[in-house]
């Protein structure tokens, strides 16, 4: 049932993790969200673009450890069981470059033209060559990312209004949608060292608030409410003539309003309901 459910599943499967590779991830996730916690209640001096700094530095590179890349480096052999249980070299290389772009602002040590988070934000509108190796290497990362939770779709999405920033000024001028073009700088310094890119309004919301609501709906998890919330639609609706149907509708939206996953969803309200 799991596999079934995870085809109509937003987000693709991700690997079961083993050995070192499995700590290490869930040491990052606990890390993660303690983070997100101490944020609610003693919120970092530096301000809250700093703690989305730190946040993405903490998650993204377990994106390319728990997410398999899913291409067939060689013809006729794709992605196995046994493959997708641990990550490959490239995967570990990738979680590095990921760890090392997205810290590069708070660096405390010089670094390339870095040297801290004050320094970094003062070069904004005029980065510095190091700051667009890095603002680049972190918009391929967030794009392979998205390919391996999401699919095409989204990465292609982006790539399409990236090539309309940066070509815009190629279509005719009468045209409503042209406009004068954008240099790759200023689009890696709107994305990087800016409030509207990287570290704007979707990563706020999921850092502030999304991962509050996951650590809920683990904890309502792992205490027995989502089996609650069955019982309880159960006994509410035993008398009803379309008990079964109104049992599935009512546990279904409890459940999901804690777990926030189709795909979980569908595991434990169906192993109870479907007989």
């Amino acid at each position: 049932m799991p596999d079934l459910a995870a085809q109509f599943e937003d987000e693709k499967p991700g690997r079961i993790l083993t050995g070192p590779a499995n700590l290490l991830v869930g040491a990052a996730a606990v890390a993660a969200g303690v983070l997100a916690l101490w944020q609610v209640f003693r919120p970092l001096p530096q301000g809250s673009k700093y703690y989305l700094i730190i946040f993405l530095a903490g998650v993204l590179p377990l994106v390319f450890l728990a997410y398999p890349s899913g291409l067939r480096l060689r013809p006729g052999r794709g992605v196995t069981t046994a493959t997708r249980s641990r990550p490959t070299a490239a995967d570990w290389s990738l979680a590095a470059l990921a760890l090392v772009a997205c810290l590069y602002p708070v660096l405390p040590v010089p670094f390339g033209s870095g040297g801290g988070y004050d320094a970094f934000l003062d070069r904004q509108g005029l980065l510095a060559p190091a700051d667009l190796v890095m603002g680049t290497g972190l918009l391929v990362l967030l794009l392979e990312a998205c390919r391996r939770t999401t699919g095409w779709i989204l990465p292609a999405v982006c790539l399409l209004f990236l090539g309309y920033g940066y070509y815009g000024g190629l279509l005719p001028q009468s045209w409503p949608v042209a406009h004068a073009g954008l240099d790759f700088s200023q689009i890696v310094d709107a994305f990087y060292n800016s409030d509207s890119g990287f570290y704007g309004t979707p990563l706020d919301v999921a850092a502030s608030y999304i991962v509050l609501f996951t650590i809920y709906g683990a904890v309502l998890d792992l205490s027995g409410a989502g089996r609650f919330f069955v019982d309880l639609s159960t006994a509410a609706f035993r008398r009803s003539r379309t008990a079964a149907g109104r049992t599935a509708v009512a546990s279904g939206f409890l459940l999901g309003t804690v777990s926030g996953s189709g795909a979980a969803t569908t595991v434990s309200i169906g192993a109870v309901t479907w007989p």
